[in-house]
């Protein structure tokens, strides 16, 4: 007699029988309802919330720095292109001496 072949079918009944007899021998009994509540994340509170931004006068966008000194006396260029501000000859030179 020629084998059968085992078909998907087939495969899932076995599977389906060895999951039925899993859980006779734990004791499962089936038909359990549960379901977990969800809880009420609703706030009745009068305390205002962060998520509202009220306008204020002082949040408006700040002046810009301007520099109206006489201080610095020019800009140098340092290692690998770093701006520094010079603030006499002194440091001019030594920026000037540096080495790479």
């Amino acid at each position: 007699m020629p084998k059968r072949k085992i078909t998907k079918a087939d495969r899932l009944a076995a599977a389906e029988g060895a999951k039925a007899k899993l859980l006779k021998k734990v004791g499962y009994k089936g038909g359990g309802d549960f379901k977990v509540k969800i809880p009420s994340y609703k706030v009745n509170s009068d305390i205002p919330l962060s998520n509202t931004i009220c306008y204020n006068d002082n949040m408006s966008k700040r002046k810009a720095n301007e520099y109206t000194g006489d201080v610095i006396i020019g800009i140098a260029t340092m290692h690998k292109s770093n701006a520094v501000p010079v603030t006499n000859t002194k440091n001019a030179e030594e920026i000037a001496k540096m080495r790479r």
